[in-house]
């Protein structure tokens, strides 16, 4: 499967939007972050001032799926509102050590203009260690990146593909 095709997007509503946004799902709330792991879907709502950051890992060619997709869902598309760097280190970390390059989504709430958020995504955190990076633009270049705008809700299935809403 190539890049395009693990990253299609499938905009729409109906029984996938029913599926994706149930309690089935791990729903991702403001301000944190969680991992799916082999056929479990992921998603997150309410994002009108807020992003999704989702980093799919680990493709599995035979499976055609992604063994890990993790998801940070940003306070008000400010990465200063509360402790991402954690979050972010944990993401660069995962991309950087992915048997196979990763894919990274970036979700836009419907209130963000993407100026906006690429300003944030070049700002700068101190690790514990004392180093000064920019986890989110480092992850955008060793990732395939797509980055959705005017999204209130994204749903990432286990081959990458994608609703939102």
């Amino acid at each position: 499967m190539g890049t395009g095709e693990a990253l299609r997007g499938v905009l729409g509503s109906g029984a996938p939007a029913e599926r994706a946004f149930s309690a089935g799902a791990i729903e991702v709330s403001m301000g944190w972050m969680k991992t799916a792991i082999n056929d479990e879907l992921i998603f997150t709502r309410d994002m009108a001032d807020c992003s999704a950051i989702i980093l799919c890992t680990n493709y599995d060619e035979s499976a055609g799926t992604y063994a890990r997709r993790s998801m940070v869902h940003v306070v008000g598309s400010n990465l200063s509102v509360f402790d991402l760097t954690n979050d972010a280190l944990n993401l660069l970390d995962m991309a950087s050590t992915s048997s196979s390059k990763p894919h990274c989504i970036i979700a836009l709430g419907t209130n963000v203009a993407k100026e906006h958020f690429t300003t944030i995504a070049n700002q700068e955190i101190h690790t514990r260690e004392g180093k000064t990076v920019k986890p989110f633009a480092e992850l955008q270049s060793l990732c395939n990146t797509v980055i959705l705008e005017h999204k209130n809700r994204i749903a990432v299935w286990p081959d990458g593909s994608y609703l939102v809403l």
